[in-house]
């Protein structure tokens, strides 16, 4: 089922020691990219605390809670809209001639993509998810399908930017619509959930803009967004792209539903505090993933060198994770009490077991993107289908029984035995 993965125990990685060192260090790909993604996620994470701490002061749980099950709905249905091409772009723009082209051809697919889904979301939101009906004819509707259609873009727009192997422009643009975020947030207070919703959204939308007008045409020469579909993307890209789109969908899939489940099974104000908790911790997840998103770029020019990059790309990861995660779980609760003594209350216990699954989580990347690089996606669906099956089947059961707290151990008692079973095949193929 799953192939070998390398050992990891002769690879080294040198701090640097000089300034020459320094700058040989930060020049190469793998580690700059790292950094710039890792930038890219980090402080736009910061600045998302900070528009969630003073969302905590002017709106209710419960407010909050609305919102955060919307932002999951968008999440989830940009997650499958995006057919994967954000994987496609990576492994195939590198050699393309003709890049303003297909670059062109995977936004108009998304674009017209996300919209059917978003629509089709709105139209069946009683039957789905009937704490949030309230979108269908109302000042929703119109926002939650623009907002869907430039989060799918901004996704797969970080992905582009990566497959340049320019992953400050991602940096840029993730800070711009965090700070337009913080910007919004306190002239909108008088419109309740809504006002929230908006200052979450417009801010991605103006982000995107600015990606498309001002930092594309500075990549690419002469490039401009022009609606296109040629059949080539879909011919030799989305064979590639559709495996990883199903992999990565089911990956992501415990994430987006939890808050919708959590919503409908217990309460807005529940909901609420799993986003704040499953936000924290997303900061020790996505120190693995940049890393690993790096390393697929790096492999998708050069796989000659590809098990030492992977190894140094695995210590790299953890040198920056263990530190991250002893924060948290030591100082876990001081930060939730930033949103409140009510999410300090009812999060900790729940923020404590996302962390710890950060560790088998890492090892579960690496093995993913190694997988994706040797385009064995059948293998990368087998192990995201198996988590998303445990995680969700497990912490719904136990989220009947124990409230959300139950989501986290869902997650955990999943990795867990993903990286247990990847661990037994490796021992069988040694044998």
């Amino acid at each position: 089922m799953f192939k070998e993965v390398p050992k990891i125990m002769n690879a080294k990685i040198q701090i640097p020691r000089s300034w020459k060192e320094l700058k040989e260090h930060f020049g190469d790909p793998l580690y700059r990219n790292s950094y710039f993604l890792l930038l890219a996620t980090a402080i736009p994470s910061i600045l998302g605390f900070v528009f969630w701490i003073i969302a905590a002061c002017f709106y209710t749980p419960s407010e909050i809670g609305i919102v955060a099950a919307l932002i999951s709905a968008i999440t989830l249905l940009a997650g499958f809209s995006r057919l994967g091409l954000e994987f496609g772009i990576i492994r195939y723009l590198p050699n393309e001639p003709k890049k303003r082209e297909l670059i062109n051809s995977c936004l108009t697919i998304i674009v017209l993509v996300s919209a059917l889904l978003a629509v089709v979301f709105i139209i069946g939101s009683d039957l789905w998810t009937p704490p949030l009906s309230f979108i269908k004819n109302s000042e929703f509707t119109p926002l939650f399908v623009v907002f869907t259609v430039f989060f799918a873009l901004t996704l797969f727009q970080k992905m582009t930017f990566l497959a340049f192997r320019r992953s400050e422009f991602g940096f840029f643009q993730a800070l711009a619509n965090s700070g337009l975020k913080l910007a919004l947030i306190p002239f909108l207070t008088s419109l309740g959930s809504l006002g929230l919703f908006i200052a979450w959204g417009l801010p991605t939308v103006i982000a995107m803009l600015l990606s498309l007008f001002v930092f594309m045409p500075y990549l690419c020469r002469g490039y401009f967004p022009m609606p296109r579909v040629e059949k080539r993307v879909v011919n030799e890209m989305f064979h590639f792209s559709f495996g990883n789109y199903i992999a990565e969908n089911l990956w992501y899939l415990p994430s987006r539903l939890f808050p919708l489940l959590i919503i409908s099974i217990l309460s807005a104000e529940m909901t609420a505090y799993f986003y704040i908790a499953w936000s924290i911790a997303l900061t020790l997840y996505v120190i693995p993933s940049v890393v690993g998103d790096s390393l697929f770029a790096e492999g998708s020019y050069n796989r000659e060198n590809l098990k030492s990059v992977t190894i140094s790309a695995i210590k790299f990861a953890f040198l920056i994770l263990i530190p991250a995660l002893l924060f948290v779980l030591i100082f876990g609760d001081k930060i939730l009490l930033l949103f409140g003594k009510a999410y300090s209350e009812n999060a900790f216990n729940l923020l404590r077991i996302l962390a710890l699954a950060a560790i088998p989580y890492t090892f579960g990347h690496f093995y993913i993107t190694m997988e994706r690089i040797r385009v064995n996606v059948r293998n990368i669906v087998k192990l995201y289908g198996l988590v998303a099956a445990i995680s969700i089947g497990i912490g719904y059961l136990l989220m009947l029984r124990i409230g959300i707290i139950g989501a986290g151990l869902g997650w955990l008692f999943a990795y867990v035995v993903a990286i247990s079973l990847i661990v037994y095949k490796v021992r069988i193929c040694k044998s």
